[in-house]
């Protein structure tokens, strides 16, 4: 048994890969992590400093005739990258060649009616980069993704990334007043009280808006 203290960059699948264990709800759902489970209910969206409960690995055996040969299958889960692509107007880039390049593959794909793109990587993938074109006549657009980076919503720079990735200027890190001036455009333009506090009906939105 061990208490595993989270890093930034770091989720579920990959420290269960790290821990020898297959199914990372195997960790998730342990009774000794139910507090961190109601807490961010997102296993893939932790934040530095969190503490992870990882208990010890269980033996499993199986009865076989030993004149015979036999298979046996490991299954794993792998990581799903889901990413959502709108227009400045925060319409959907639907039914969009793409390209997802991870970890030195390159896939061509396509956007569904939603502008998402919904796809199994590596566990331990570390980042990826999407190119398409919203227009053929416009230049090809590139954007590098940071896998597995996201802060939960209700820390400051979780919500920093949610804005910047909705297309809101959120300016100087280290500026609140930045923060805040992104926060009230996001708040008028989804018909929320405009006052720049990041409360529990901004944050829902915020979270419905991004997708998680």
């Amino acid at each position: 048994m061990a208490l595993h203290t989270i890093q930034q960059g770091e989720h579920i699948t990959r420290i269960a890969l790290d821990h020898g264990f297959t199914d990372p709800a195997v960790i998730w759902d342990h009774a000794q992590n139910k507090a961190l489970k109601d807490l961010r209910k997102n296993p893939n969206v932790l934040a530095p400093g969190d503490k992870l409960f990882i208990p010890d690995k269980s033996l499993r055996t199986e009865e076989r005739p030993t004149e015979n040969s036999h298979k046996f299958r490991l299954h794993t889960r792998g990581l799903r990258l889901v990413v959502t692509i709108h227009k400045p107007d925060h319409s959907p880039l639907k039914d969009t060649p793409i390209v997802l390049e991870v970890e030195g593959t390159r896939r061509e794909l396509k956007t569904d009616t939603h502008g998402r793109i919904n796809e199994y990587v590596p566990a331990h993938a570390e980042s990826a980069r999407l190119k398409y074109k919203e227009d053929p006549a416009l230049p090809e657009t590139v954007v590098d993704l940071k896998i597995g980076h996201l802060d939960p919503a209700d820390t400051p720079a979780g919500q920093r990334a949610r804005l910047h990735n909705l297309g809101y200027d959120t300016g100087d890190p280290d500026n609140p007043a930045d923060l805040k001036t992104a926060v009230e455009e996001f708040q008028l333009e989804f018909g929320l009280k405009v006052d720049g506090i990041i409360g529990p009906k901004t944050i829902n939105a915020l979270i419905k808006a991004h997708g998680c």
